[in-house]
């Protein structure tokens, strides 16, 4: 058996977090890395939640925040749209 594609990868990576899922109680932090890094790979892919966690209204209440935050805390160099995707 060769490489797998990424493809193969993600569903495979998917396939591993629903066999570990629990239907009761609260989130593992394992769980919820997992559930980052298929969001990173779906975003990346151009499967993006329009609906959900990648909405407009939470992008904006993520740039409103960072903003916010920056106008009271000056940086060197401004947030690159990856470190607003990984908080929203």
């Amino acid at each position: 058996m060769g490489a797998m594609n990424t493809n193969e990868y993600f569903q495979a990576g998917l396939a591993a977090v629903f066999a570990k899922m629990s239907l009761e109680g609260e989130k593992s932090s394992q769980l919820i890395e997992a559930e980052e890094q298929m969001r990173k790979h779906a975003w990346e892919s151009g499967h993006i939640d329009y609906l959900g966690k990648d909405s407009f209204d939470n992008i904006l209440k993520k740039l409103q925040a960072s903003m916010a935050q920056s106008a009271t805390t000056p940086t060197d160099a401004p947030p690159g749209i990856f470190s607003l995707y990984c908080v929203i």
